[in-house]
């Protein structure tokens, strides 16, 4: 048997061979964490936990979370019904990512805008 990957990036890819809810970025059931110990007892539960975490903080699966109606075990097969309020927390964290998302461009832009500014200035008054 190999050895599983060590880390929370690699154990998710690692477990998105395994899942096909992992694979297609799916919510999954309450408790997943309890199974994917079960399935593979030499992950750790630390990097059991932080790998579920960055795999429900990803945009993909946040995505996913706010249309769907049902959560999906490990193996693929249906589990219970998503809450509303769990998809209007997937709502919301987007709303709020893609917001400090696009004021991170626009001062990003800003900044090149000064920049450039600044450069024309440089070179206009620089040579005298």
């Amino acid at each position: 048997m190999s050895t599983l990957p060590a880390e929370p990036r690699e154990f998710l890819t690692f477990l998105q061979t395994q899942s096909p809810a992992m694979r297609e970025w799916q919510p999954l059931s309450i408790g997943s964490d309890k199974t994917i110990a079960e399935l593979f007892p030499d992950a750790s539960r630390r990097l059991i936990r932080t790998t579920l975490r960055n795999y429900t903080q990803a945009t993909r699966y946040l995505k996913n979370l706010q249309l769907a109606q049902v959560r999906f075990h490990f193996d693929g097969s249906e589990a219970e019904a998503v809450l509303e309020e769990h998809r209007q927390h997937a709502a919301q964290t987007l709303k709020e990512r893609f917001a400090a998302a696009a004021k991170r461009r626009r001062e990003a832009e800003a900044s090149a805008q000064k920049q450039a500014k600044l450069q024309q200035l440089v070179e206009h008054f620089g040579g005298r």
